[in-house]
């Protein structure tokens, strides 16, 4: 049985990291924060970038679109607000 390793640690956001998503094809990692960004991390390498909202309150969801190739995000905050996110094409 294989452990579990620590590959490298991500810093981009400026509040507490309060979820995680991958996109279908598993090349972009998405995580929201208390900051109230979205951050975009290539896999397996390739330069994070912040997607603001327009929310004002902690962000606490975040999904990719199914079929829409990793290119809309769909948010939801503690603002009670969701919200629908297009980015460029990952």
């Amino acid at each position: 049985m294989k452990n579990l390793g620590f590959d490298e640690e991500l810093h981009g956001h400026s509040g507490c990291v309060n979820r995680l998503t991958w996109n279908e094809p598993g090349t972009l990692l998405a995580s929201v924060s208390d900051d109230t960004h979205i951050m975009l991390w290539p896999f397996p390498k390739g330069e994070p970038y912040k997607v603001p909202t327009l929310h004002t309150g902690n962000v606490f969801g975040v999904s990719f679109l199914p079929q829409s190739n990793s290119s809309t995000l769909v948010t939801g905050s503690l603002d009670s607000c969701v919200s629908l996110h297009r980015i460029a094409e990952a």
